[in-house]
């Protein structure tokens, strides 16, 4: 079983990393790669990294932000904090988005598709249009679903294993993907009515169906 994990994966990274370094080569890294929330993110990230703190100017009058939320201008900030160019941080975004693909690859395998389906669901991941356009501008959904994706992975493990462990890494990354965007804030809606049958051994038949359904939808 864990043989036909790693290949499934490995066969995914073979087909997601080159597509993915040529979304890097054939996009463009400058003003081209901004719309106008990525420039609200902008603003917000250089109050992190210059001011220490949260907010922006609007019409010559600062105000704290209370709407969006922290962890993508924090994001951003890392890289304005080094010096980097706004090409580094892009790069960095593609490379979660092939890293997404592997693992929608890997979500397969833990929801009971066979080794075909879960490369054939990488593949199609990575030829995602809409993830390539996203992948190459500065906002929020490359890495939403990079963290939503890792979260639900760890949660079917969890559901398969039995595992805290598991449970607590899918806690942690669904935890980081509300605050990359407000709408991580209905994750927990769908999943901890399912928490409460998680110690039960009778009923991990039923948990790990539930488990299935709640992931793939």
């Amino acid at each position: 079983e864990d043989g036909i994990r790693d290949s499934s994966v490995t066969g995914v990274q073979t087909c997601a990393l080159p597509i993915l370094l040529l979304y890097v080569l054939l996009s463009s890294h400058g003003s081209g790669c901004f719309t106008f929330d990525s420039k609200g993110y902008w603003q917000l990230a250089e109050s992190l990294a210059y001011k220490n703190q949260y907010g922006r100017y609007f019409d010559g009058v600062w105000y704290n932000e209370f709407f969006r939320t922290p962890l993508y201008p924090a994001y951003i900030s890392l890289f304005l904090e080094i010096g980097a160019p706004i090409g580094l941080l892009l790069c960095f975004q593609i490379l979660l988005s092939a890293l997404t693909c592997t693992m929608i690859g890997r979500l397969s395998i833990e929801l009971g598709f066979n080794k075909r389906i879960a490369i054939v669901a990488g593949i199609l991941a990575a030829l995602d249009l809409t993830s390539i356009l996203y992948s190459n501008f500065v906002l929020t959904e490359t890495l939403f679903t990079f963290f939503v994706t890792a979260g639900l992975l760890f949660f079917a493990m969890a559901g398969n294993r039995q595992r805290l462990f598991n449970l607590f890494w899918s806690g942690v990354l669904l935890g980081l993907a509300m605050l990359c965007r407000p709408a991580g804030s209905f994750l927990p809606v769908l999943l901890i009515p399912f928490l409460l049958i998680i110690r039960s051994e009778e009923h991990t038949s039923e948990l790990q169906s539930h488990l299935n359904l709640v992931c793939r939808l």
